[in-house]
This record gives C-alpha cells, structure tokens and sequence, in this order.
C-alpha cells in the first residue's frame, strides 16, 4: 500500500522554518559597495552552495546528481514556504482533503481526468501541490497553461503539469527539427516548455508521474492550447501565431546538464 498523502502533504508544508537562512542572506548583503564586492558576494554564496568555479569561469556543481542539486535549492524553498506561511495556514484545511491517504486508492481503480486550470480554488489547489516540489515555485513566463490530474475514482489529486513559452535555443529539440531560414523563432513558438511536470503523494509510488507525462501529449493539451491561444496576438511583435501545439520540450527536472528533451505527442 502506498504511503498516506495527507500525513506527507502536512509534514512537507509544516516543517520548521530556518531563520537562519534568510538572516546570512541578509548578512552577507551588508556593506557590498560596487560591482567588485557584488561578485565576491555572489560567488561566495554560490561556493558556500556547493559550486565550484571551473575553468573558464563556469559554475559547476561539485557532485552533479539529484540530491546534491536538492540539496542547493533546500534554501530557497525554505524562503518561500516561509513566506506563504500565513497562506497556508489559512487555506491548507481546505484542499488537503484533495490529497489521498494510502488506503484511499486502488490502482485496478483509478481513473484519471486532466482538467485545465481556471478556477480560483483550482489555482490555489495547483499552489499548494506545487510547493511540495524540491525546487522554488515560479510563476512561469510567456504563454502559460496549468492542469491538475484527478483520480475520477475518489475525487483525488494525482498529480499536476504545467506549461510555459519555450527557450529560443535548445540542442534537444533543434536536432529534431530542421526549421526554413528565418523561421525558427516562428517554429518554435509553437512549441511548449514543460515547467512542473510529478505527482504528489501516494500517486508518485505508483509511477504517477509517468501517467502525468502521458497526459502531457494527450489531446486535451492540444484542445486548450488552440482554446486559449487562437487570434491571440504576441506582446512583443503584435503577430497571430498558428494555435497549433507540435511540441513540449522538458529540461531536467533537477537542472543537471545535458539531460533536456523535446517531447513529441503519439498524433503530431
């Protein structure tokens, strides 16, 4: 049987918040005068990370693997579960009851729904899921889509997807593609970043993240990206971009190098 939801949701959002953190950020801040004393401090916050500056002037990790990459984000997402504290406080007896205990699911019985975000409750339900994640929360830029999948079976979170405008520049998905001169920034526009992407608990020990993934490329992706996006035009350029979705490219989920792809659905 998998592991209670709720117990781990609760423990995760409630865990005690080091002050210390944010007070040698602040400390360290102190009397920095120009640029010189900015990049010391900079690279001294990212050496105490566990950084290296390699040859060349590259900022490496000194063990490129997931938990050391945690490990380095642990600060940062302790500023902000600390700063959405009162939030929490607030609004986490509500939608905890989304979050399923071990002997609420069934696997022979589970079936999931993707449903796009809109709603108020339903941001909010994305939010918190989003701050169980091991790395900081970021809103995203760009065109944006967000999804929450549900267990129809016992009205559970899943697990959740979200979708942002994709880098310019990315190897893996530019080897995939041979894009006409001058129209790569078209191309690519028309293709999606996948920024959260995992399951939330007990559906991650029952490869709930993978299914997630499979619902990144279904049909229903498709569908709100034309809803959403069709005549609209671009910030930058005023353009009308076609509203058809070809492509979601995923870097790695914990930042390690070289481990980017470009997703491609079963019908584009």
């Amino acid at each position: 049987m998998a592991k209670g939801g709720i117990p781990v949701v609760t423990r995760i959002l409630s865990e005690p918040y080091d002050s210390n953190v944010e007070r040698n950020m602040r400390n360290a801040y102190k009397g920095v005068n120009g640029t010189t004393d900015l990049k010391r401090v900079i690279l001294e916050e990212l050496e105490r990370c566990g950084f290296l500056l390699a040859e060349g002037g590259k900022l490496r990790p000194i063990l490129p693997n997931k938990e050391t990459l945690r490990h380095l984000h642990k600060p940062a997402v302790e500023l902000e579960l600390a700063a959405r504290r009162g939030w929490l406080r607030k609004n986490l007896p509500r939608y905890l009851p989304y979050f399923a205990d071990g002997d609420e699911v069934l696997p022979e019985r589970v079936d999931p729904v993707l449903v796009e975000v809109r709603t108020e409750s339903q941001h909010d339900l994305f939010r918190v899921a989003r701050l169980l994640w091991s790395v900081p929360f970021s809103k995203g830029y760009g065109r944006r889509l967000r999804f929450l999948l549900l267990d129809r079976s016992n009205g559970k979170l899943m697990g959740i997807l979200a979708l942002q405008s994709p880098p310019l520049s990315f190897p893996a998905r530019d080897r995939l593609f041979s894009y006409p001169a001058g129209r790569k920034v078209d191309l690519v526009n028309q293709t999606m970043d996948i920024q959260t992407l995992g399951a939330v608990p007990p559906y991650d020990r029952l490869l709930g993240g993978k299914l997630v993934a499979m619902a990144a490329v279904s049909h229903e992706v498709r569908q709100a990206y034309q809803h959403r996006y069709r005549g609209r035009k671009t910030e930058m350029e005023g353009r009308v971009l076609p509203a058809h979705l070809v492509a979601l490219t995923r870097g790695s989920p914990a930042g390690l190098p070289g481990k980017g792809k470009a997703i491609l659905g079963p019908s584009w």
